[in-house]
Formats: C-alpha cells, structure tokens, sequence
C-alpha cells in the first residue's frame, strides 16, 4: 500500500519542465545585461563582449539552480532544450527592448535615420544580426554545457 508521500513510478521518471529554468535564465540575463549596461557608463565595452558576458552568467544562474533542485545534472536532450528556448528568451527580450526604444525613445529623425540605414545596406545588417544569433547560440550551448560539467553533483 502507498503512502501520500511515497513516490510513484511516475513521479519519479517524470522529467522536470525546462520553462522554469528557461525563465530564470531570462531573469539573469536581464540582471547581468542591466548592470552591463551601467558599467558601459565607466568602462568602454564591446556588444560582443557584454552579450557572451550577460549570456554566460544566465547559463550559470541556470545551471546552477537547476542542479541544486533536481540533485543531478542536465541530460543532453534537456541542455539542447534548454539552449533553444533560452536563446528564443533572449531574443525576444532583445525584441522588446529595440521596440521599446523605437515606440518610446527614437522620435523622427532617429527613426529616419536607421530606415536610410537599413536601406543603404540591408546585407550588412542581416549578415551582423545572424552572427549575433549564432554567437548567442554558440555562448548559451557552451555556457550551457561547462557549467553542467563544473556544478554536477559527484
């Protein structure tokens, strides 16, 4: 006979949801960029430097929560998982922000401005707008993968 608090066979090969940790990765990553983006005030940072940056502190932040809840480390499935939809968070809160300040901040000339740009030299813009999204893909799997190595329990 179970108990209430005996584990079922189900229970217990029930996978964890990956959403929460995908949320906690977003909220790092909008801390760590945040204060990036209050160093870059005092210090003179590279965009590629603050992402791989706010990236490979969300995977930590991750990671780390995610091994000291479930006592294990992250399956491949789970770190391939985790990868695509920290990579769709970070992308949509990047969307967020740019419209944020198109809507908000940008008035008329601003705007005027970036449209000549992107007008002038659309493949420019697409060709640094697809590096970005590999190298964020790249940073999130291999953030992803060492700090599971680093923080799995022995």
């Amino acid at each position: 006979m179970l108990t209430p608090n005996t584990p079922t066979p189900t229970t217990m090969t029930q996978a964890p949801s990956l959403r929460y940790y995908v949320g906690i990765f977003s909220i790092g990553y909008i801390l760590v960029s945040t204060l990036c983006m209050l160093l870059q005030q005092y210090l003179p940072i590279s965009l590629y430097m603050v992402m791989l940056l706010t990236i490979g502190i969300a995977a930590y932040i991750a990671v780390r929560k995610f091994v000291r809840q479930q006592r294990r480390a992250l399956t491949r499935a789970e770190v391939l998982r985790l990868t695509v939809g920290a990579v769709v968070a970070v992308w949509l809160l990047s969307a967020l922000y740019f419209l944020g300040l198109w809507f908000l901040i940008f008035d008329a000339a601003n705007r005027e401005v970036l449209q000549e740009a992107f007008a002038a030299r659309p493949w420019a813009l697409v060709q640094a707008l697809m590096m970005m999204i590999g190298l964020c893909t790249l940073m999130t799997w291999i953030g992803l993968v060492s700090f599971n190595r680093l923080l799995a329990p022995k």
